[in-house]
């Protein structure tokens, strides 16, 4: 896949190239994932067959929901939602805390 189809098919869905980097698999801050993007976007790194072949899909298919970062999966009520969207802050995922107490260390081994 060329870099010019690839950025074509994201304009295409509406995707903003952090949320596209989302629904195509990588992760990381928004700044590491918008840098991804456009690596790929330029041709600076190659399109992997795998990318291209999920992108070709959704650019057929659609983009199925779970696959979006939404404001109702943050668990953010609509108003908030709406309010936040004028102002133009975006959702995104917040991973969840490790379970145990904190700055507690692991016993040292003897």
């Amino acid at each position: 896949m060329t870099p010019e189809k690839f950025r074509a098919i994201r304009e295409k869905l509406g995707f903003s190239p952090e949320d596209w980097a989302t629904a195509i698999g990588y992760r990381g801050k928004n700044t590491t994932r918008r840098v991804m993007v456009a690596r790929l976007e330029s041709g600076l790194r190659p399109v992997p067959v795998v990318t291209s072949l999920l992108v070709q899909m959704f650019e057929r298919h659609g983009v199925p929901d779970d696959f979006r970062v939404t404001w109702e999966a943050c668990g953010v009520p609509d108003r908030m939602a709406e309010m936040m969207s004028r102002f133009g802050v975006r959702a995104v995922t917040i991973p969840k805390r490790r379970t145990g107490r904190r700055g507690q260390r692991a016993p040292r081994a003897r």
